[in-house]
């Protein structure tokens, strides 16, 4: 395979076989100090040092055939990517070019014209391509600025004495003393070693902030320390700049040439103005896959996992959780702390979800091995729970392991405290089969469940079974300073045969088959009279006495004593308030004692209301004897 120098010689020697330019274009020639050439390594810029009307580039081929033109320019540079005319990339060979100018207010256009040598190393060795460019002119050479580009260094002039086989550019009038090599002595002596060069002047080179040391690219700084170390002195270092209506100016970091993290600035026209944000993008061909990660919009709210944050920190998450705090100090700690100087919430919690799921939190406190779940401490409400609804709570506690749903511990005041303005202070209800409410538990010989009210028309403690059983179960010995019992009369219940027909109000007799059984009363003046079923006329029974499993136990209550309604005959004789009763020869009536003497041991009670006649209710105050 050839070598570089081989490939240079040749065309070197190509280059004294290209027809020189005509005798027209010398006689328009302008001094080559009107313009500055650039050679750069995909790239030939022709700067002009004055004001041009127009200017026109045109590169022939070594046999005389075009390959590109400019076109007219107006502007103070023209650039060629050193592309033939349809794009393609120029390949390796010696090249002509002719500049056309035309000075503001001239008639004249005035060429100049050189050449270009052009080492495409990369196709060839895999090494950098080379540039090389002469003079058709011998005034011009080394009068012009030129920058030539390969695989080891930029040159400044015509030469670099450190590569003279690779970038020596031999002119025509090679006696002259002012040489391309001198003019690469002159410049390489006014820069810096591993410094990049820039234009100082127009005419003249110097040291850029840019440093090359080891591979490793600076700016600002004279020994990078990574492939582009970046240092600044001032409040900015390193700008992206986009348009003001552009969709975002950003940076991309890439593994492989596979994008992975795109973080930037969004303009006008994206979704989210004005906002700083951070995306993930799996392959670079499929920008459309790509999700924001990170954004922190105009107003500084920060959104994870959603574009349109709505408070200081916004975090939403389809699957698991969307934040997770976790503290590793074996000496204690906290996972989350919640603050706040105003009436408001140091942590909130909210649930939207649909209104008929049993599983949606606000905030959710779990522990495998802990105390606590959730944990409140405070000189006022630990935890403080508060809904409107009707029918749920403002603190609710699950157990589903046989424990506690919600437990209270003080040291001081009460465990558990429960106040309402407009509703029950605190509800316990059981679903289980004999298990209880609320269930009050006391080792210290105080009181396991006290009921304390405050207000002259208020219960200590109040007890109601809706469905027609026992309101107050107490097993062992009840010790009551006053007892007031709202019902009328004092009963006991029996066993009744012919039960079916019994009814409140109904006098009753022993029984003298049935021990300890009642049957209606059916003769007058029975002396077996046992008192009167309970509950007519609306007074119900004060006081029930009874042992179940016993026959002192039975379905029907009868009062024994105290003020009960009774049925009454008074076609035996009108009562009035007062009079005696006793049994009658109408089935489980009463009626008014006219036989004294009969009446002993069958007096019933005394009349407190009386009846004119037919049958009807009496109140009696029962007074059996």
């Amino acid at each position: 395979m050839r070598s570089a120098k081989t490939v240079l010689a040749l065309l070197l020697c190509l280059l004294l076989t290209v027809p020189g330019v005509s005798a027209q274009d010398k006689q328009s020639h302008k001094p080559a100090t009107e313009i500055a050439i650039v050679v750069e390594q995909d790239a030939v810029r022709f700067v002009a040092q004055k004001p041009f009307a127009e200017m026109r580039l045109q590169v022939f081929d070594k046999t005389g055939e075009p390959v590109f033109d400019s076109g007219v320019v107006t502007e103070s540079e023209l650039r060629w990517a050193m592309e033939t005319g349809n794009g393609a990339p120029l390949k390796s060979g010696l090249y002509r070019y002719q500049l056309s100018l035309k000075e503001p207010g001239a008639e004249t256009v005035h060429t100049r014209s050189g050449n270009f040598i052009v080492d495409r190393a990369v196709e060839r060795d895999q090494k950098l391509d080379r540039v090389w460019i002469t003079s058709a002119h011998d005034a011009e050479l080394g009068s012009e600025l030129i920058v030539a580009r390969n695989e080891a260094s930029t040159i400044l002039g015509a030469a670099n004495p450190s590569k003279m086989a690779d970038t020596t550019i031999t002119p025509h009038n090679a006696d002259k003393t002012d040489t391309a090599k001198s003019k690469a002595e002159k410049a390489a002596a006014a820069g810096t070693a591993g410094r990049l060069a820039k234009f100082t002047t127009a005419a003249e080179v110097g040291d850029s902030v840019i440093t090359e040391q080891n591979g490793n690219i600076g700016i600002g700084t004279t020994t990078p320390g990574t492939e582009f170390h970046l240092k600044g002195t001032g409040e900015v270092a390193l700008r992206i700049e986009g348009d003001a209506n552009s969709s975002a100016a950003q940076l991309e970091t890439s593994i492989a040439g596979v994008r992975r993290w795109t973080f930037g600035s969004t303009g006008n026209n994206h979704p989210t103005p004005n906002a700083f944000y951070f995306y993930q993008d799996t392959n670079r061909s499929n920008s459309g896959i790509s999700q924001t990660r990170m954004l922190i919009n105009e107003d500084g709210n920060v959104g994870i996992g959603t574009t349109t944050p709505t408070a200081r920190l916004h975090i939403e998450a389809a699957t698991g959780y969307a934040l997770f705090a976790r503290n590793a100090n074996p000496f204690g700690g906290t996972g989350i702390f919640g603050l706040t100087t105003t009436k408001g919430s140091g942590v909130l919690g909210r649930y939207d979800g649909p209104a008929s799921t049993t599983d949606g939190w606000g905030v959710f406190g779990f522990t495998e091995t802990g105390y606590a779940g959730v944990f409140g401490s405070g000189r006022q409400n630990g935890v403080f729970g508060a809904t409107a609804s009707n029918t749920d709570s403002g603190v609710f506690g699950k157990n589903d392991g046989g424990g506690w749903g919600v437990y209270g511990f003080s040291e001081r005041g009460a465990g558990i405290q429960g106040v309402s303005n407009s509703h029950d202070g605190i509800i316990g209800i059981s679903n289980a089969t004999n298990k209880t409410g609320v269930i009050g538990l006391t080792s210290k010989g105080s009181n396991a469940v006290a009921g304390i009210s405050s207000h002259k028309d208020g219960v200590g403690g109040y007890f109601q079974n809706s469905a027609g059983g026992v309101s107050l179960k107490v097993i062992g010995t009840a010790d009551i300073g006053t007892l007031r019992i709202t019902g009328a009369d004092l009963a006991e219940p029996f066993a009744v045969a012919g039960a079916d027909s019994i009814q409140p109000g109904t006098v009753m007799a022993i029984d003298p088959t049935q021990p300890g059984q009642l049957r209606v009363s059916t003769k007058a003046y029975d002396q077996k009279v046992a008192g009167v079923i309970s509950g007519a006329g609306g007074i119900n029974t004060g006081l029930t006495l009874k042992q179940p499993g016993t026959l002192a136990d039975g379905a029907h209550p009868v009062a024994l004593s105290g003020r009960v309604y009774c049925q009454v005959d008074a076609s035996f004789g009108a009562i009035k308030p007062g009079d005696l009763l006793t049994t009658s020869s109408t089935p489980g009536y009463a009626m008014k004692v006219r036989n004294h003497a009969r009446a002993q041991g069958a007096i019933l009670g005394k009349a407190l209301t009386g009846l004119k006649s037919g049958k009807g209710l009496v109140l009696v105050l029962v007074t059996l004897q």
